[in-house]
């Protein structure tokens, strides 16, 4: 302790310096902080909550039959995958009975949408 002394009071604007340049250097961490911060919370407001969460796709369409099917009698294919076809729901009137009874209220039938939800002045 009687040395850590002696360096301040023989050293004083040496040390003003450096607990002033360390001063800065955690006010400017915390002010970059506060700002990355608030242009997240401002990103995810404006681009994230806007665009829906929920994609209503039907997963029983099956892959087509394939060449090699039709040509040999004992084929066994695993793993194949139907493509992606978005030109609309089998059955959707059997999928809107089902949110219906699901989710309270009324619903707009519609291939594609965008909801938000506002609750007591708030997007929920």
């Amino acid at each position: 302790l009687d040395i850590a002394i002696t360096h301040i009071a023989g050293r004083g604007r040496q040390t003003l310096v450096a607990v002033l340049g360390v001063a800065v250097g955690v006010g400017f961490s915390i002010a970059m902080a506060a700002l990355m911060q608030g242009g997240q919370d401002d990103f995810v407001r404006q681009l994230v909550d806007t665009m829906p969460h929920v994609d209503i796709t039907d997963d029983q369409r099956t892959a087509r039959r394939q060449p090699a099917e039709d040509a040999f009698g004992a084929v066994a294919i695993s793993g194949l995958r139907p493509r992606d076809d978005r030109r609309g729901i089998i059955n959707p009137t059997a999928a809107t009975a089902w949110l219906a009874s699901w989710i309270p209220g009324r619903f707009a039938v519609s291939l594609k949408t965008q909801g938000v939800i506002r609750y007591s002045s708030r997007e929920v």
